[in-house]
Parts: structure tokens; sequence; C-alpha cells
């Protein structure tokens, strides 16, 4: 499904039935294979704590997540932050495994990433950045993002790691990780 401007729009019917990039089969998670533009029409509610939402694995992508949420079924407590998961898959992940380089000028914008049962966003290539993304109850850090920028994000109630990871971290608040 396509915007007016050529965007690709990713919603939950279009996520259950794939096809969103070649290689992308139906279901989560969405595989993001092809340099571009994608953005949400509407929130993601995942199945469970241990299955990824977004997966980039191109260059020189952008996703707006449009004020929109990737909420999965994680609730964690304050004082001490307890999860009731921790350990399981990611929101949104632009990394590759050991001795591959990860996805390079990925760019990750406007919304929330909720209740995952790892990290929230998890971007290891160079030149990412995330921007005005809050990162709330998710089992694992809140957001990683490798070698590059986090910038007027949030991250409150992660479970375990960092709150936030970045080269350059500006204008974010982190609170009850």
């Amino acid at each position: 499904l396509h915007a007016v401007d050529g965007v690709v729009l990713i919603d939950q019917k279009v996520a259950l039935a794939g096809k969103v990039t070649p290689g992308d089969s139906a279901g989560f998670p969405v595989s993001i294979t092809q340099a571009g533009s994608y953005r949400l029409a509407g929130t993601l509610t995942l199945p469970d704590a241990s299955t990824v939402a977004i997966e980039i694995t191109a260059d020189n992508v952008t996703l707006d997540l449009n004020g929109f949420s990737i909420i999965g079924p994680n609730v964690c407590t304050p004082n001490p932050t307890r999860c009731t998961y921790s350990g399981g898959a990611i929101g949104i992940k632009a990394d590759a495994p050991v001795g591959v380089l990860s996805p390079a000028n990925v760019r990750v914008m406007n919304g929330m990433v909720k209740g995952m049962g790892g990290h929230g966003v998890r971007m290891m290539g160079n030149g990412t950045s995330v921007e005005k993304v809050h990162a709330l109850m998710n089992g694992g850090p809140g957001i990683v993002v490798g070698a590059g920028r986090v910038t007027d994000s949030v991250a409150e109630l992660n479970g375990s790691g960092a709150a936030i990871v970045a080269l350059i971290a500006q204008g974010n608040v982190s609170l009850s990780n």
C-alpha cells in the first residue's frame, strides 16, 4: 500500500498480509529489505513478547511511526523496575549477525515502542538515528543506536541494560529504567 507521496504505508492488516518488500512473509516481523520511506498507518499489536515487530535489513531506510505505536504484551512496574518478560524480541531491529555490517543510514521517528520482551529499538549501523520515540515498558534496553544518534526521545520503565545508548544523545529523558 503506497501513500500519494510514494511512501509505503504499514498497518496491522498490511503486516499480517506480508509482501511489504520482497521476502516479507505474512505476519511479524515486517521485513524491510529495500531502501525507501515507510510510514505506519495504524498501531501494530504483537501476539507475544518473543516476536520482532519490524526488521530492517536494507541501508537508507526511513521509518516514520507517524504518531502510532508498536505494542507488545510486556508490563513493567517501578521501584525497582520489574517486567513480566525479559530477553524477548525487539520492537524495531536493524542489527545484523556478528561479522555482517548492520544496515546504515536508518532513521526511525515519531512514535512509541511499548511492551516488547527485549529492546524497544536496536539499530547498530553507521549513521542511524532515532528521533521523538518513546520506548516504554520493554524487557530490555529502551533505545540502542550503536553508531548513531538519539534525539528528543524518552526511555521509561525499561527492564534491563541501558535506557538510551548512542554516539550522540541530545534532548532525551530517561525515567525509572
